[in-house]
């Protein structure tokens, strides 16, 4: 939950870079952040597996249904600013390069 709220800050900067270096920079850690939502996506993934499995051996999921809904939420939710910033990100190198 904590790297929720670290990707956010970051996804939510207003940075575009205010030169092509700096800006191609950001774009370097803005895949970066692409390539940790993927496998964070995966852990979600196996995260609700293991709640299927728990739930199919009789044991209570509600715990564990609340957290993964929780995070799988918020995780939903930084999908389009995530895609949002790359957009600014590639305008603002378009900018910078003329």
């Amino acid at each position: 939950d904590k790297w929720l709220h670290g990707l956010e800050s970051q996804i939510q900067s207003d940075d575009y870079g205010k030169d092509l270096t700096s800006v191609n920079i950001l774009l370097k850690k803005q895949q970066m952040l692409e390539n940790q939502m993927e496998v964070r996506k995966k852990e979600i993934e196996e995260l609700q597996s293991q709640a299927q499995a728990l739930s199919q051996e009789g044991k209570s999921t509600d715990e564990v249904d609340s957290k993964r809904l929780t995070v799988q939420t918020k995780f939903m939710e930084l999908l389009e600013p995530l895609s949002e910033r790359k957009h600014n990100l590639l305008a603002s190198k378009e900018i910078h390069q003329f």
